[in-house]
C-alpha cells in the first residue's frame, strides 16, 4: 500500500468593523477589513453592502447608504482558492432626515409698542415670544 500526503491549506478568517454603524440619510460609513490567515494572503475581498449597489474590492472601503438597515457581507479568497465569508444582518442602521415644521403668525395692533409671535410647532408646546418696536 502506497501512502501519499495530503496538504489542507487554511481558509481566511474574516472579520471587520465600521466607523460608525448608525447614521442619518445619506451618511458615508468607513470599514475597516481585519481579517486574517494562518498561512498565506488574503487574495480577493469582496463587500456587499445590503443595499443593492455593486460589490466593491477595496481592501477597507467607505459606502454611502440611504434610509434603512443593512445587512453587510465579506467574502474573502486565499492565495490557495480557499473561501470564506462573513455576514452580519442589520448591521447598518441609517435613519431618515428629519422634518423641521413651523409657522409664525406676527400679532401687531399699531396702537402698541411691542409685537407679538406665535410659533406653532406641531405635536409640541405653543411658544409665544414678544419682540419690542
Amino acid at each position: 500500500m502506497k501512502s501519499q500526503s495530503v496538504r489542507v491549506k487554511p481558509k481566511p478568517v474574516p472579520a471587520f468593523a465600521a466607523n460608525n454603524r448608525e447614521g442619518c440619510n445619506g451618511s458615508c460609513i468607513s470599514f475597516t477589513n481585519s481579517s486574517i490567515i494562518a498561512t498565506g494572503s488574503i487574495k480577493t475581498c469582496q463587500w456587499q453592502f445590503g443595499d443593492g449597489s455593486l460589490p466593491n474590492y477595496v481592501y477597507n472601503p467607505t459606502h454611502c447608504y440611504q434610509t434603512g438597515t443593512y445587512a453587510v457581507t465579506l467574502k474573502l479568497v486565499s492565495d490557495s482558492g480557499c473561501m470564506a465569508s462573513l455576514v452580519q444582518p442589520s448591521y447598518i442602521i441609517i435613519h431618515p432626515t428629519p422634518l423641521s415644521s413651523f409657522a409664525f403668525f406676527l400679532l401687531y395692533e399699531p396702537s402698541v409698542t411691542h409685537i407679538s409671535v406665535l410659533f406653532l410647532i406641531p405635536s409640541a408646546i405653543h411658544v409665544t415670544s414678544s419682540l419690542v418696536v
